[in-house]
């Protein structure tokens, strides 16, 4: 439990580190949101990013046997985050 309430306020660290323009404020060293731009020169918004991590990783167990473990609490929650985002954007708009 310690494990995931760290996670959760580094998480919240970065977010409180972002500006208004979605840049980071101060350096950060989480490749996942800030390493795409040195990979590549388009822009991929967070929920973007999560549906991308969603199909890649059902791509990757996909070959696995199905009663095999396989990991469940972060897509759970990286699911949750998605549903509540597209919500909040078709409400916004």
């Amino acid at each position: 439990m310690a494990v995931w309430v760290y996670i959760a306020w580094l998480r919240v660290g970065l977010a409180r580190g972002m500006d208004t323009k979605g840049k980071g404020v101060k350096q950060d060293s989480n490749f996942t949101v800030n390493g795409a731009q040195a990979v590549t020169p388009v822009k991929i918004g967070i929920l973007d990013l999560m549906q991308l991590c969603l199909q890649e990783n059902d791509r990757r167990l996909a070959g696995y046997d199905p009663r095999l473990c396989r990991p469940t609490t972060i897509p759970a929650a990286a699911r949750f985050v998605l549903a509540i985002g597209k919500l909040w954007l078709r409400i916004g708009r």
